[in-house]
């Protein structure tokens, strides 16, 4: 009986050890640097003629599930401004990236080992790797991260975020 007991415990600690880096899966607090890529075209026939990187905002993600956008990206931040996260999903919950008076309805995935950005142009590193990446929800406008890459009138990635 306590042999068995024992060989419960082991078990069931082995698997706690193995599950515990899925409860961090999400992304860490700070503040995190965005980067989109758009598509040019030429100004004669409108073709696409290659692409150009560039900054596209900043956020802090702040303790107690808080979070606060660029002020020169989304306007007005609220100390009410709240983000939940169900492993590596980012949910912005209410606040500037969940507001439908603006149209913008923001969700991030978290990367633990990072991804580059598809088409990235110098001054970016091509072979930076971001942490989170944030996208739009379809029907959206077009100010915020698209919610599909590289499709619409003026095709252009999704934000890549790094920490700053």
């Amino acid at each position: 009986m306590i042999r068995n007991l024992v060989a419960l415990l082991t078990v069931s600690t082995g698997l706690l050890i193995v599950a515990a880096p899925a409860l961090a899966a999400g992304p860490s607090l700070g503040y995190y640097q965005c980067y989109r890529t758009m598509q040019t075209r030429n100004a004669v026939t409108n073709a696409p003629n290659g692409y150009a990187s560039a900054f596209a905002t900043s956020f802090w993600l702040k303790a107690h599930h808080k979070y606060q956008v660029s002020i020169l990206t989304a306007g007005q931040n609220s100390p009410k401004q709240r983000y939940a996260v169900k492993g590596h999903t980012l949910h912005f919950v209410n606040g500037i990236w969940n507001d439908n008076m603006t149209f913008w309805h923001v969700t991030g995935t978290a990367y633990p080992h990072g991804v580059t950005m598809p088409n990235a142009q110098p001054p970016l590193d091509p072979a930076q790797k971001y942490a989170v990446v944030l996208r739009g929800r379809s029907g959206d406008t077009d100010t915020a991260p698209p919610p599909h890459e590289f499709t619409g009138p003026v095709p252009r990635s999704f934000w890549y975020c790094k920490k700053g």
